[in-house]
């Protein structure tokens, strides 16, 4: 398995609180075509079993966000580097993957909430 992080460390200068508000002006901003770039090869790893879990939260005071999606596989990791990544790198922000243990897994989605990105907003998102 493969743990997957993104960090976005300020969006746009302005403190956020609310759930997914970051990430919502991040694919907003991006435009629908960028945005559906990263969106839909996510969304289709979700449904085809690539990412099993996906964690978001606020970092840096508020001003930008981590999220992390934990892969079950390096194809997995290949698929997203080829597609997802390469809409997120244009807006940039840093990545970083580490190899962890399904017992590594299960730890840390015991202590992290399931981004509610990953559903919600997925279907926002995507078109029509």
């Amino acid at each position: 398995m493969i743990k997957l992080t993104y960090t976005l460390n300020e969006v746009d200068g302005i403190v956020r609180t609310e759930d997914n508000a970051h990430i919502i002006v991040v694919m907003e901003s991006a435009g629908r075509d960028l945005a559906g770039s990263i969106i839909e090869p996510v969304k289709s790893m979700i449904d085809q079993g690539d990412i099993w879990f996906m964690h978001d939260e606020l970092i840096n005071d508020n001003l930008g966000i981590n999220i992390v999606w934990i892969l079950d596989s390096q194809s997995a990791l290949d698929r997203f580097n080829s597609t997802a990544k390469l809409g997120l790198d244009t807006i940039g922000g840093t990545f970083a993957h580490e190899e962890i243990e399904f017992a590594d897994f299960a730890n840390y989605a015991a202590e992290n909430s399931e981004s509610t990105f990953n559903r919600y907003m997925l279907t926002y998102f995507s078109p029509a």
